[in-house]
């Protein structure tokens, strides 16, 4: 079945008394990493975060992470790691929320991503990593990180008004986008709704524009050869530097240094 070709998992595990520290960086693959109970210490981009149970974060290449448990404390972990081709689409469709900061977020149907995590781990153990159905597992899992806890209903007159924004920002991040009209649009001042806007998404209005810019980016670099001063003035960057300190910034690595990387991961992984 050729739809789900391009992808190679390279190890996984389900561990009830996980009770270690890591400090890597994941060169050339990608995890999905869940912690089901406990709590574990999380450090990236120079910030530490505490991530408490249950709960989902992403590895990628580019960034060292660190997280774990020092102390002589427990966690129940799973984990899959992958690469492919297929990753590429993924990532196209948000599927792999990488540009999440930080990536992690508490899971909102615990005990049907706990079950689903455990069937494509008892999956690969007997050899399924060459059938079509880890790659459909696998989707599952990640499809479920969509569903992750918001606190949007604190806002519930808003909200329409809020997601329309969110989705048309995401469309078309190239826009110029004024904020001050924004907020006129949804009835506020313009420091109500940016409290409101940071509130709802965890960033500012400006951070979510910069963040949905570079992930078009990124998209761009992927999927096409347009030359990195194109890329971002198709990204409504028209400072090609602040684009690529941004872009260094958000994903530890040059522009064009993201782009080889990837096609030379793409090239060079096998499939299922």
């Amino acid at each position: 079945m050729d739809y789900f070709h391009g992808l190679t998992f390279l190890h996984w595990a389900g561990r009830e008394c996980c009770a270690a520290w890591v400090d890597k960086r994941f060169d050339g693959y990608y995890t999905l990493q869940y912690i089901h109970a406990g709590c574990i210490d999380f450090c990236f981009g120079g910030k530490s975060h505490v991530i408490q149970g249950p709960s989902f974060w992403l590895t990628f290449p580019g960034p060292r992470f660190q997280y774990g448990v020092r102390n002589g404390r427990t966690w129940h972990h799973h984990y899959v790691a992958f690469r492919g081709p297929r990753v590429r689409a993924f990532l196209a469709k948000g599927l792999l929320p990488i540009n999440q900061r930080p990536p992690f977020a508490m899971i909102s149907t615990p005990e049907i991503f706990h079950a689903s995590f455990d069937q494509l781990i008892a999956f690969l153990d007997n050899g399924g990593f060459q059938t079509a159905r880890a790659v459909h597992l696998l989707e599952g899992l990640l499809l479920c990180l969509q569903e992750k806890e918001t606190k949007n209903t604190l806002y519930t007159p808003h909200i329409g008004g809020f997601r329309g924004l969110v989705e048309a920002i995401r469309k078309h991040p190239e826009n110029e986008w004024d904020f001050k009209s924004e907020a006129r649009n949804l009835n506020m001042s313009e420091p109500h709704f940016r409290r409101l806007f940071r509130r709802i998404n965890d960033c500012s209005p400006t951070r979510f524009l910069n963040q949905s810019r570079l992930a078009r980016g990124a998209e761009l670099l992927r999927g096409t050869n347009l030359p990195v001063k194109t890329v971002a003035e198709q990204t409504g960057f028209y400072d090609v530097y602040y684009f690529s300190k941004l872009f260094h910034r958000h994903y530890f690595m040059a522009p064009g240094k993201y782009r080889r990387e990837f096609m030379a991961h793409d090239f060079n992984s096998g499939t299922v």
